[in-house]
């Protein structure tokens, strides 16, 4: 009994009328904090979801410019090659030199040129 005294004086009240109750508020402290946390998790959760997207996005942007300069470089590739096959056609032999080009045919390939552009204008002009 003298020892019970001499703890309960040290200690505090081994046993006391509030046990229930401080118990039901640790419980509920306890699942607050637990809330809490779950709460917060979910937040992480819902930024690495973010996070992903963002990543998502940035690599469908890196795809798509990559697309364009695949479909650029064969563009230009074509384009290279129609030329060279364009001139290649143009000259009878690919050793002889090209006979130069008079003024008067230039003069009418314009002249061609222009009429072609301003019928193509007056034809969709409207539209």
């Amino acid at each position: 009994m003298l020892l019970l005294l001499i703890s309960e004086h040290l200690c505090g009240p081994l046993f006391s009328p509030n046990d229930g109750l401080h118990r039901a508020t640790l419980r509920e402290r306890e699942r607050e904090r637990g809330e809490r946390e779950r709460e917060r998790e979910r937040e992480r959760e819902r930024e690495r979801e973010r996070e992903r997207e963002r990543e998502r996005e940035r690599e469908r942007e890196r795809e798509r410019e990559r697309r364009h300069q695949r479909a650029f470089a064969k563009f230009r590739r074509s384009r290279t090659h129609a030329r060279t096959q364009h001139s290649a056609t143009l000259s009878p032999e690919p050793t002889e030199p090209r006979r130069p080009v008079e003024l008067g045919e230039c003069v009418a390939h314009w002249e061609t040129l222009v009429c072609q552009v301003s019928s193509f204008s007056d034809t969709y002009s409207d539209t």
